[in-house]
């Protein structure tokens, strides 16, 4: 990187968006940009916007892709009760109990997946869907029942504590 850019970037990086890029935060973006720049063509804008919007849809999962042997089954996302994160593996447990291992990262897959899957632990996302009941526990965590088969109870990580009380407000 040479001066010049380097000036540039320090002068005018006013703000940047977080991961997971959500329409709301990219709307604000768009917002900002138009007050930075009022000479900007809204039309080159609404083309950024649609971009995003056209983007933001295909990365939006329906089944997760499970390879068995020599055979790849589709585990439909509405199925999967929670994934659990176990070393360099990921597993996904339907609610009807069936398991399945992913050579994948919990990270990778919360990227991929639809809002109504929320982390909860640093190896925990459960589908904030079969939320059946949420019953506090010590320093500042949760335990999560599922509506699944099993019953599953997850307790929650220390850090989700406030995401977890958003779900009680309602």
């Amino acid at each position: 990187m040479d001066h010049f850019e380097l000036l540039w970037w320090t002068s005018f990086f006013l703000l940047f968006t977080v991961k997971p890029v959500t329409k709301e935060r990219f709307a604000r973006t768009i917002a900002k940009l138009y007050q930075f720049d009022k000479n900007t063509s809204e039309i080159n804008l609404n083309k950024l916007i649609d971009q995003f919007n056209q983007e933001y849809t295909k990365n939006e999962a329906t089944s997760i892709p499970v390879k068995i042997g020599d055979r790849v089954f589709f585990v439909r996302l509405d199925e999967v009760s929670y994934l659990q994160a176990d070393e360099k593996y990921v597993t996904i447990v339907t609610k009807h109990s069936k398991s399945y291992i992913l050579d994948s990262s919990l990270k990778k897959m919360e990227d991929k997946l639809p809002a109504y899957f929320i982390r909860v632990h640093k190896s925990y996302i459960i589908n904030k869907n079969l939320l059946k009941e949420i019953r506090k526990h010590f320093n500042n965590r949760f335990v999560l029942l599922l509506d699944d088969y099993s019953q599953s109870k997850i307790t929650s990580g220390r850090s989700y504590y406030q995401l977890i009380k958003s779900l009680l407000k309602y």
